[in-house]
C-alpha cells in the first residue's frame, strides 16, 4: 500500500509546482489536514525516496515512545503495542499523529505535577494541522488543565484556534460534501474479530493494569474515553472507516500511561515490564517470515520482465487488491526488488491527477517508468499504448482476469514465471 498511500499527497504537489504555497499549506487531503501531506509533497519534489518515507514514520513513532520516556511502564507498553508496531512506518500521517498524541500526554501529566509544559500549545497546534484527532486531544488536554494550570490551558486553547482559523474554509466544504460520510456502515462483531485476528490478545491482557489506573488519573481515563467515543460517533456517522483500525493510535499512548499509573507496586511494575517484552517477542515470528520472503531471492515475474526488457520499455505491476486495504501484514517481495533507497520520482503521463490510481501512479525507477495497478481496469489499454509495455501479474490466485482473460483482451501471450505470470508486450 505504499506506492498507493505516497500518492494521495499529489494534489498538494501540483499546488506547490504551480507556486501556490499558500493554498498547499491549508489544502486537505481527503478528509486530512495538510501538514504530513505538504512534508511528503516536499519530499516528492526534492528527495522522492521511498526509505525516507518509511524511515521518517518510523522515527515519527519511535520518537513518541520516547516522548513516554519519564513514564517507565508507559514507554514499554507502547514500543511494543501490537498495534504501534504495524502502523509505525506506514507512509501516511498516523505515525506523526502517534507522536503528536504521546508527547500532548506526557506533557499533560508533566503540567499536572507542577512542572514545565512550555512546548504544550506548540505541539498541539501542530496535533491539529496533522489529524482532526490530533485537535481534538490537543484540545481535551488543555481543558483538562483549565483549573491546575489555567494559563497554559488558556495559550494552548488559544493556540489551537489560531492555528486551525486557517483551515476552517477547507474543514466547512468537507462538512457540506456527502463524499465525507460514504464509508461502510458500522459492524462491531466483524471489527472485534478483524482487531483479534490482526492484533491477538495483547490489548485485553493490559486491561487490569489500564482500569487501576483509571482510578489514579480519572483526567487521563477520561480523555481517553471521550477520544474512543469520538472514533465511534464517526464511525456511526460513516465518516471514518469501521474496517480501518489507525485510529487506535490515538488511543495507545494514554492507554499505556493509565497501565504505568496501574502498576504501583514494583511487583506489578516488573510483571508489566515482563508482559511487554512477552508482547514484542510474540510478534517476531510472524515478522521474521515476512522478513525472510522479503529476502527470497527465487525467480520472479518481474525479474524476466526486467531481465528481458528493452532500456526504454516500461512495466505495468499487477496484483488483485487486498480485501482489506487496512491489514499490515500483507507485503509484496515483488516491489522490494525496487530497492527503496533508490530514487523514484513520479512521470506526470497523462492528464489525470497524479493521485488518480486508475492511471498506476507511474514513477521513474532506474530509468525505466514502472506502473503499479490494484486490478485489470479499464485504463490499462490506455497505459501499454504509448510505449512498449511489460506486463508482471502477481499474487493472482489463479483469478483468470489476470490470467487468460487478460492476454485474450489484450492479444498478448503469459509467459509464467514461478507463481507469477508475465505479459511481455506484443
Amino acid at each position: 500500500m505504499s506506492w498507493l498511500y505516497a500518492a494521495y499527497s499529489g494534489p498538494i504537489l501540483t499546488t506547490l509546482e504551480e507556486g501556490r504555497v499558500g493554498a498547499a499549506l491549508t489544502s486537505f487531503t481527503g478528509l486530512h489536514p495538510p501538514l504530513w501531506f505538504f512534508v511528503h509533497a516536499l519530499s516528492e519534489r526534492f528527495f522522492p525516496t521511498p526509505l525516507l518515507w518509511l524511515g521518517g514514520s518510523a522515527l515519527a513513532s519511535a520518537l513518541g515512545v520516547f516522548a513516554l520516556r519519564r513514564f517507565p511502564v508507559a514507554a514499554a507498553a507502547a514500543a511494543t503495542s501490537a498495534v504501534q508496531l504495524v502502523y509505525a512506518a506506514e507512509v501516511n500521517n498516523y505515525p506523526l499523529l502517534a507522536l503528536w498524541v504521546a508527547a500532548l500526554w506526557a506533557l499533560r501529566e508533566r503540567a499536572a505535577a507542577g512542572e514545565s509544559a512550555w512546548a504544550l500549545p506548540l505541539v498541539g497546534a501542530l496535533a491539529g494541522w496533522t489529524h482532526g484527532l490530533g485537535g481534538w486531544i490537543a484540545g481535551l488536554v488543555a481543558l483538562s488543565l483549565l483549573r491546575s494550570r489555567p494559563r497554559l490551558a488558556g495559550l494552548t486553547l488559544f493556540t489551537l484556534a489560531v492555528a486551525a482559523a486557517p483551515l476552517l474554509p477547507g474543514l466547512y466544504a468537507l462538512m457540506l460534501d456527502p463524499g465525507s460520510r460514504a464509508q461502510p456502515p458500522l459492524k462491531p462483531l466483524f471489527m472485534l474479530q478483524d482487531a483479534w485476528t490482526r492484533f491477538g490478545p495483547w490489548p485485553l491482557l493490559w486491561l487490569p493494569l489500564g482500569l487501576l489506573g483509571a482510578r489514579r488519573a480519572p483526567a487521563l481515563a477520561m480523555g481517553w474515553v471521550l477520544t474512543a467515543g469520538l472514533v465511534l460517533g464517526l464511525q456511526l456517522a460513516h465518516v471514518a472507516a469501521p474496517h480501518q483500525l489507525p485510529y487506535a493510535l490515538a488511543l495507545t499512548a494514554p492507554w499505556a500511561l493509565l497501565v504505568h499509573y496501574g502498576a504501583t507496586t514494583a511487583r506489578a511494575r516488573r510483571l508489566a515490564f515482563a508482559l511487554a517484552v512477552l508482547q514484542g517477542v510474540a510478534q517476531l515470528p510472524a515478522e521474521g517470515v515476512r522478513l525472510r520472503a522479503l529476502l527470497d531471492d527465487t525467480p520472479r515475474g518481474i525479474d524476466h520482465a526486467l531481465a528481458a526488457a528493452a532500456p526504454d520499455d516500461r512495466v505495468l505491476l499487477l496484483r488483485p487488491a487486498p480485501v482489506n486495504d487496512d491489514d499490515k501484514r500483507r507485503i509484496s517481495p515483488t516491489l522490494w526488488r525496487l530497492r527503496p533507497w533508490r530514487s523514484m520520482p513520479r512521470v506526470r503521463l497523462h492528464d489525470a491527477p497524479m493521485d488518480d490510481f486508475r492511471y498506476g501512479q507511474p514513477r521513474l525507477v532506474d530509468g525505466r517508468v514502472f506502473f503499479l495497478l490494484d486490478e485489470p481496469r479499464g485504463t490499462l489499454e490506455t497505459l501499454v499504448a504509448d510505449a512498449p509495455t511489460w506486463i508482471v501479474v502477481y499474487d493472482h490466485g489463479g483469478d483468470p482476469r489476470y490470467g487468460a482473460e487478460l492476454a485474450a483482451r489484450l492479444s498478448r501471450r503469459v509467459v509464467p514465471v514461478g507463481a507469477d505470470l508475465v505479459l511481455p508486450p506484443r
